[in-house]
């Protein structure tokens, strides 16, 4: 269960989490050694400037004359604008030593300039490189090319294509080479393959929304027609609406593909597939944990040649998908393909299968998982765990001994953005020196019962058997809604002190 720090009232959530840094995540942490030269483009800009510094009369103009010029282990920030060109990439970089072209959306490295999208308007291409290494390209948002967005082929190896928008295309990002990785971009209204790999080898596709792919094209497809593909991971990806007879996810004579938590939804019908695996793959393709969806009628998952239309059919007839649901996955909007708080893909996932983790964050760049489990697709849905008690200190005094005080009371309430379980505990009822023990069976010298409701004042009440030991208040509390606790005591029987005697109430919030 997921908890949040909260230092509010004296309530306490907690939340350990132990993040493990797989290879493929660390290549996206570093772009360039600290020490690079970093070169700057703005649309204001001359390509006869240095190009060394952020301003009008330093950064240069356009971002291929940076791809011209910049060599391994440098990068380039480019500033919020429109830039009508190709950038073709002329140079690679090395292991350790990556080329980077950084969109600076938030003009962080730009004063003066207001945040915005950094677009590019192409031509043929967006960004093309042909047997290009060790390259990165981030956060740009890339349209109107009659060809692919963004294309690194010929044996590109170790491309990092991550937070990029590529709408409006012919096609939206080819990749041919092997050990990279294509995460955390969105495409939409591409006239060919969203997500096209094709002579590539040990590539990692996650997190990636993928909408609107023109029909008899796929949203994801590796395709062993232009050279062999294969070790490839498709993992925590959401596909819509790609109404295509290759299918939404094609699987094309690639080999060894590692296929899980993603969502296909869409109105597919006979010879229109979610999922399609052809005959040359199904030996060595392995599925799990998916949310295979259809809105249609007919065949939706195409399976070495042969159709099916519903789920348990293709689960009977593969082998595969043993743990995926077929289900509304509940997505905000036709073009927001976040999950809803109540979708049925949440917690649906796994952290790991066939050997490969899941990514540790979505395409938000939000941790994962942040609830019980993993979420299926590439949003994990937030959740903010946080509460406010009204009152967590209560005070009884010692007289009249041997009696049962009037409770006290205090209010719980769920701030945060799911349904919560109220978990209390209590401290030592003291007066600074003197302790009182607690029983849960009868009062003695300097020994109290305690008992707590969240029903009324008069109870039914339940026994609190020692201090510092968890006890559930309240389970699947909605958010906003509060819940009232009573507590009250038996006073001690005798007592070394007269003094009024303390506790603190502790509650932890655990998701529901």
């Amino acid at each position: 269960m997921s908890r949040k720090n909260l230092g509010k009232a004296r309530c306490t959530i907690k939340i350990s989490k132990i993040l493990l840094l797989s290879s493929v995540i660390a290549l996206v942490a570093g772009y360039a050694p600290c020490d690079a030269t970093t070169y700057y483009v703005r649309t204001d800009g001359s390509n006869s400037n240095p190009g060394t510094g952020p301003s009008a009369s330093q950064a240069w103009q356009t971002i291929d004359h940076a791809a011209s010029t910049i060599q391994a282990g440098e990068r380039v920030y480019v500033a919020p604008g429109t830039y009508n060109e190709q950038v073709t990439l002329d140079y690679s970089g090395t292991s350790g030593n990556r080329i980077s072209f950084i969109a600076d959306t938030d003009a962080s490295e730009f004063p003066g300039i207001p945040a915005g999208a950094v677009t590019v308007d192409g031509t043929t291409y967006g960004f093309y490189g042909s047997n290009k290494d060790y390259i990165t390209i981030q956060g740009f948002t890339v349209i109107s090319t009659s060809s692919y967005g963004i294309c690194l082929t010929d044996g590109s190896d170790y491309a990092i294509l991550s937070e990029n928008i590529v709408h409006d295309v012919a096609g939206a990002i080819h990749l041919s080479g092997n050990y990279g990785i294509i995460r955390r971009n969105e495409v939409y209204n591409s006239s060919d393959d969203a997500i096209f790999l094709t002579n590539a080898s040990d590539n990692v596709i996650e997190n990636n929304f993928v909408r609107a792919t023109i029909a008899n094209q796929s949203g994801i497809e590796l395709w062993s027609g232009g050279g062999s593909v294969t070790n490839t991971v498709i993992r925590n990806n959401t596909l819509v609406n790609s109404a295509s007879s290759k299918g939404g996810y094609c699987i094309n004579g690639a080999t060894n593909t590692t296929f899980f938590n993603n969502i296909a939804v869409g109105g597919y019908n006979a010879g229109y597939y979610a999922l399609r695996v052809e005959s040359a793959s199904t030996a060595t393709f392995t599925s799990n944990y998916n949310d295979l969806y259809n809105t249609g009628t007919g065949s939706y998952i195409e399976w070495g040649g042969t159709g099916y239309s519903t789920l348990s059919a293709y689960q009977a007839a593969s082998g595969q998908d043993a743990n995926s649901i077929s289900s509304n996955p509940l997505l905000v909007g036709s073009t927001n393909l976040h999950l809803q708080a109540g979708s049925p893909c949440k917690n649906a996932g796994t952290n790991s299968f066939n050997g490969k983790s899941a990514p540790l964050d979505d395409i938000d760049g939000d941790s994962r998982p942040q609830g019980a489990g993993y979420d299926i697709g590439a949003d994990e849905i937030t959740i903010n765990l946080s509460i406010s008690v009204s009152d967590s200190t209560f005070t009884f005094g010692t007289n009249p001994p041997n009696t049962w005080l009037t409770p006290q009371t205090s209010v719980i309430t769920n701030d945060g953005t799911v349904a919560e379980n109220f978990v209390g505990s209590i401290s030592q009822f003291m007066d600074g020196s003197n302790i009182w023990g607690i029983s849960s069976s009868a009062n003695g010298a300097d020994t109290i019962r305690a008992q707590w409701s969240t029903t009324s004042e008069t109870g039914p009440w339940t026994n609190i058997s020692a201090y510092g030991t968890d006890f559930a208040i309240a389970t699947n509390v909605a958010t906003n809604d509060s819940v009232t606790f009573w507590l009250r005591l038996q006073t001690p029987t005798s007592t070394s002190s007269y003094a009024e005697h303390s506790s603190t109430l502790t509650v932890t919030a655990e998701e529901y």
